[in-house]
């Protein structure tokens, strides 16, 4: 099997993120988060995946899967209303205002093939 070196690794953006909501607040988070996955399917053209789910464990924590084509394109969504929308909205529904997202980012290995939303 060939080796993958540093310089042949996919240019494209890998994020996992969590977003932990106030237990009252989880209709309110839930409405938010479907309006921010069905936005980003809808308007950013640099998406390769976004993907949004609930713990079953504990159903305040959600979690995200993004993968972007390039910085750019994670650049561009960054800046759109709806997630500028998105955000000052479910600050008022996180546990902890100040950080209402925690994400971790990868690269991934050999590049993901854009799914048709």
């Amino acid at each position: 099997m060939p080796s993958t070196s540093e310089s042949t690794l996919s240019p494209q953006i890998q994020l996992l993120v969590h977003v932990r909501v106030k237990p009252e607040m989880k209709q309110q988070a839930l409405s938010a988060m479907t309006r921010l996955v069905e936005a980003t399917h809808r308007e950013d053209t640099g998406c390769i995946r976004f993907e949004a789910a609930i713990d079953t464990t504990d159903m305040t924590h959600y979690i995200g899967y993004e993968v972007w084509a390039s910085q750019a394109a994670l650049d561009l969504h960054s800046k759109k209303a709806h997630v500028t929308n998105f955000f000052a909205e479910i600050s008022a529904y996180v546990v902890d205002p100040t950080q209402p997202i925690s994400a971790t980012r990868y690269t991934p290995i050999m590049p993901l093939a854009a799914v048709n939303y």
